[in-house]
């Protein structure tokens, strides 16, 4: 949550280095075609989407992880519900290599 942590403090730089270049472009696009910026930090610093996380009250973030297997141990990919003071914000996939888990999928859940 480094990144919501980032675009929460106005470092909208810090935020768009963490995500991938495709990601980066995708938002700078749809900053441009809202008649804003075509930037990922311009992006970040107005898109409505985001607007739960630049607010200046403090960051809440809750997390509901939904497992793809009975056995959340035995499971390899999960979901991560993700909500903002108590609005959902979106959901990040997830996917388990060894023993640790990696982003896989990060999509908007309105």
């Amino acid at each position: 949550m480094r990144f919501l942590t980032a675009v929460h403090q106005g470092r909208e730089a810090d935020a768009c280095a963490q995500i991938p270049a495709q990601q980066r472009s995708g938002l700078a696009r749809l900053s441009a075609a809202r008649g804003g910026s075509s930037s990922c930090e311009a992006a970040l610093h107005t898109l409505p989407e985001f607007a739960p996380v630049r607010a200046h009250a403090p960051l809440v973030i809750t997390h509901d992880i939904g497992f793809r297997s009975a056995l959340p141990h035995r499971a390899k990919e999960a979901l991560d519900k993700v909500s903002v003071r108590g609005r959902p914000f979106g959901a990040v996939g997830l996917r388990r290599f060894g023993n640790a888990w990696r982003v896989a999928i990060v999509c908007d859940c309105p």
